[in-house]
């Protein structure tokens, strides 16, 4: 008996570890600099959290060196991290919405703003499901710089 008990927790123990190997392969943390010769406190930093792939920074493609040959992956906990020079700075991406057995897609989105140096931002897609059949997409765009996040932007995609 106290065999069959170790084996299944062993068992168990094995499954749970690969488990955790296997999320580890498919999530995604990616960074870029894009200008190396801007001095570091003139710089901002922006984090796409989850179902994005970010193909352009001001109108430049970096798409190939963020996500390098493997190419983009859309995944929940996937993140990818641009430190670019302040000021005004413009990103297209293309952005994925899982919702049960159904992905909407909504794709070369442009998102403008003005960053402030040495500040933390992040980018997280968010829906709202209104009455039973609609549901509404946004990209939301946060300071996080402290320690309470603080909503700067919300741009509505659209519905369906």
């Amino acid at each position: 008996m106290k065999k069959k008990l170790i084996s299944i927790i062993l068992i168990f123990g094995l499954i749970l570890t690969m488990s955790s190997c296997i999320s580890l392969l498919f999530s995604t943390n990616v960074k870029l600099v894009v200008d190396k010769n801007n001095p570091a406190e003139d710089n901002a930093t922006i984090t796409f959290n989850g179902m994005f792939w970010v193909l352009q920074w001001n109108d430049i493609d970096i798409l190939k060196d963020l996500y390098g040959t493997r190419g983009a992956t859309a995944s929940s906990n996937a993140k990818a991290s641009l430190t670019v020079p302040s000021g005004t700075n413009k990103f297209t991406f293309t952005v994925f919405y899982y919702l049960g057995n159904v992905t909407y897609k909504y794709e070369n989105i442009d998102m403008q703003y003005d960053l402030r140096p040495g500040r933390k931002y992040q980018v997280t897609a968010k829906h709202n499901y209104v009455g039973f059949t609609k549901v509404e997409f946004f990209v939301r765009l946060h300071d996080v710089t402290e320690r309470k996040s603080e909503l700067l932007r919300e741009w509505k995609l659209g519905e369906r």
